[in-house]
């Protein structure tokens, strides 16, 4: 693909049941590297996130913008209760949408 011309190497996508099964074909010589969850979000996400608001401050007002990239607390709220991760409670979620209001009352006003 892409990635491997670029970096000049070439990688096999190889499926796990879960990062115990990865890490011990990485130990047991199967495969020679992995990149785990954690590597992937540590190297795309930043990149993505940061990326994305620079376009979004040159295409829309900055106060939009501003107001839309403070709403992440709020979006990951639902993704946390439904994952079963972590309860939140009311004060977590008035908290949030407090915030994101915030934000948008100081560019917007």
């Amino acid at each position: 693909g892409r990635f491997d011309e670029m970096a000049g190497i070439e990688t096999t996508y190889v499926a796990f049941d879960g990062t115990g099964s990865a890490t011990t074909a990485s130990l047991g010589g199967q495969v020679s590297g992995q990149w785990g969850y954690t590597t992937v979000g540590a190297c795309f996400g930043p990149f993505l996130g940061v990326s994305l608001s620079l376009v979004s401050v040159q295409l829309i007002p900055t106060g939009i913008a501003a107001s839309l990239m403070a709403t992440t607390p709020v979006l990951i709220i639902p993704v946390v209760v439904f994952s079963g991760k972590e309860r939140v409670g009311l004060g977590g979620v008035l908290g949030a949408v407090l915030a994101v209001a915030g934000v948008a009352l100081l560019f917007m006003g």
